[in-house]
């Protein structure tokens, strides 16, 4: 009777743990593109992002109001050696993205983290909708926003990306 009893429990608890975990998933807006899978919502004045890639490289989201990676606000995030780096930076130019507190502005990324294993990466974070300076993207405005997603195989930022593509999206307030 016990071992029935703890049988039960047991999978409950586990049951219970997947099937919160799919719950999550359903909050979260979905694009598949490159491979990489991208989630976001809308959370009160902020923006929570997930964006998973088949590498053990960097990752990179970039967040525009045109077509064009130049002018992104650009998040990206390694997993060097079991430590996370996680930067905001900003595209001025083709391979030019220095970090935004290096043009005088801070960063707005807030619960940052970029975690790898068995040679798929994941980053979440989160921004605020509004945008504090030039540096970073208005995503309070009506309309779409343009998203680059990047990954490299190297946890370099300035090496090159070995996949980018942009996907166009709409941000959905919370009922």
């Amino acid at each position: 009777m016990k071992a029935t009893g703890i049988l039960v429990l047991f999978c409950s608890v586990i049951f219970g743990w997947q099937m919160h975990e799919q719950d999550l998933h359903k909050e979260y807006q979905q694009v598949i593109s490159s491979g990489m899978v991208f989630r976001w919502k809308v959370e009160n004045d902020s923006l929570r992002v997930k964006l998973r890639a088949p590498t053990s490289g960097w990752l990179a989201v970039g967040f525009n109001r045109q077509s064009g990676i130049v002018g992104s606000a650009l998040i990206m995030g390694a997993n060097r050696d079991g430590v996370s780096q996680v930067e905001e930076q900003f595209v001025i130019g083709p391979q030019q993205h220095p970090p935004v507190s290096k043009l005088g502005s801070a960063t707005s990324i807030a619960e940052a983290i970029c975690v790898e294993k068995n040679g798929v990466s994941e980053m979440t974070f989160c921004l605020p909708l509004q945008a504090q300076d030039k540096w970073h993207c208005d995503l309070q405005s009506s309309g779409p926003i343009y998203v680059a997603l990047a990954y490299s195989r190297e946890d370099d930022f300035d090496h090159h990306s070995a996949v980018r593509t942009e996907v166009k999206i709409t941000l959905k307030k919370e009922d």
